[in-house]
């Protein structure tokens, strides 16, 4: 039986192909910052521990509202009434009560200022308050900074290898695959440690790693 020249070219082909890593990445400041803010009330009714969430809430909305927080940067995230029930050794559970849990997201631009709202905040009567996530606001741009130095690195990589062999690879690759896509990594985040506390963003680095495929010859 004679072989397939259409089999035998595409071995040829497959034989010939290099699939390289990739990676990239561009260190940015954070220009943006989001920080959840609990209140959590219990109360045997489940109206008056309503009541008493509401009261909480509306007390730290308004204390961010002094700071020059605007309303449409104040968001309600989770809302939620739970049961509460007490759960004594072989007997059945018994209900306490009832747990109302209201979680708002601030999102500001005032980076120098998360301490004081994580404080006032607290201070009004939040119980529950998550680390600040940084972010920015024109993302795109530098996640295509990050490509691009992907597809640069892979390139040297790939030449690097084919030279090895005494080959060269062909360019324009032949396929390209985000492995990882291009996520922003920290900064490092810091818990509110005391009322004199000051929380300041580290750099963010957005990183790109892609998985290039080349032809050498």
């Amino acid at each position: 039986m004679y072989p397939n020249p259409q089999y035998v070219q595409r071995n040829k082909v497959m034989e010939r192909n290099l699939i390289v890593t990739g990676k990239g990445s561009v260190k940015v400041k954070p220009d943006t910052a989001l920080i959840l803010i609990g209140m959590i009330t219990e109360n045997e009714k489940p109206q008056l521990a309503q009541k008493e969430n509401a009261k909480v809430t509306n007390q730290v909305i308004q204390s961010l509202i002094g700071m020059s927080i605007s309303k449409s940067d104040i968001e309600t995230v989770n809302y939620q009434v739970q049961p509460k029930y007490d759960y004594p050794q072989g007997k059945p559970p018994t209900l306490i009560g009832y747990e109302v849990t209201h979680t708002i997201k601030v999102s500001t631009e005032k980076l120098s200022q998360i301490g004081d709202i994580m404080e006032a905040a607290t201070e009004n009567g939040a119980n529950q308050i998550g680390n600040p996530q940084y972010d920015v606001k024109n993302a795109r741009t530098y996640e295509k900074e990050a490509y691009e130095k992907a597809i640069q690195d892979s390139i040297r990589r790939g030449k690097v290898i084919a030279n090895g062999y005494g080959a060269s690879i062909v360019l324009p690759p032949q396929k390209i695959e985000d492995v990882s896509g291009s996520q922003p990594i920290g900064p490092k985040r810091m818990m509110l440690q005391s009322a004199e506390t000051s929380i300041m963003p580290q750099e963010i680095t957005i990183q790109a790693q892609l998985l290039v495929h080349f032809q050498y010859q």
